[in-house]
């Protein structure tokens, strides 16, 4: 455990890799979203495919970001790492996608997310871009839901790309902007926020 998550530090944080403890030792590292089934990684054989998969997964999302147009503003460089995500995945409404659906590899690799995936995603490729960005935790519609905070010169806004992808609605049309950066009053309108997530940022008009 201790070799992989200094590797890849994102384990625990974006991919749920737990230990299992017989005592005062690890037994096991529990994996919900690489391992077929969702079984325990117990041998040096299932290490290696773990850490060979992430290194494939941190190589997409590093040229992912790298095939990001130069000149782009702050703004523009949020809206591509989400126009992205909406396009390779599309919420899994039948559980389709397995274990992986509520993490940011289900997200980006998959094709098959819910709003955990599609938060932890954006979130992921934010972070690999030098983007501020963070995971609010909340509910709408009355069921659980998760969505993002980032950040401009003007201020911090809400972005839920689950939203702005929702009824196959292409990126570059209006209605994405719908859920793509938006202020505390404009989120409140159908999001409540349970982690005191507070956007301090000013309305923004659609760039189109």
């Amino acid at each position: 455990m201790g070799a992989l998550n200094q590797d890849h530090p994102e384990l625990e944080l974006y991919f749920l890799i737990s230990e299992v403890i017989d005592g005062d030792m690890t037994t096991a590292l529990t994996s919900h979203y690489f391992m077929p089934g969702g079984g325990d990684v117990t041998t040096a054989e299932q290490k290696d495919k773990l850490r060979h998969e992430l290194e494939v997964f941190n190589a997409e999302c590093d040229a992912i970001v790298a095939g990001m147009p130069e000149g782009l503003s702050t703004y523009d460089k949020y809206r591509y790492l989400a126009v992205v995500i909406s396009l390779r995945t599309t919420y899994d409404y039948d559980s389709v996608g397995g274990t992986q659906i509520g993490t940011a590899y289900g997200a980006i690799e998959g094709g098959h997310s819910i709003c955990q995936g599609y938060s932890r995603g954006f979130e992921y490729l934010c972070k690999k871009a030098n983007l501020w960005c963070k995971t609010v935790s909340g509910e709408s519609r009355n069921v659980s839901h998760a969505w993002n905070l980032v950040r401009l010169e003007s201020g911090t806004y809400h972005v839920d790309v689950t939203w702005s992808d929702g009824y196959d609605i292409p990126p570059d049309g209006l209605d994405w902007f719908d859920y793509f950066m938006l202020t505390q009053d404009e989120i409140l309108i159908d999001h409540d926020i349970e982690d005191g997530t507070v956007a301090t940022g000013t309305h923004i008009d659609p760039p189109i």
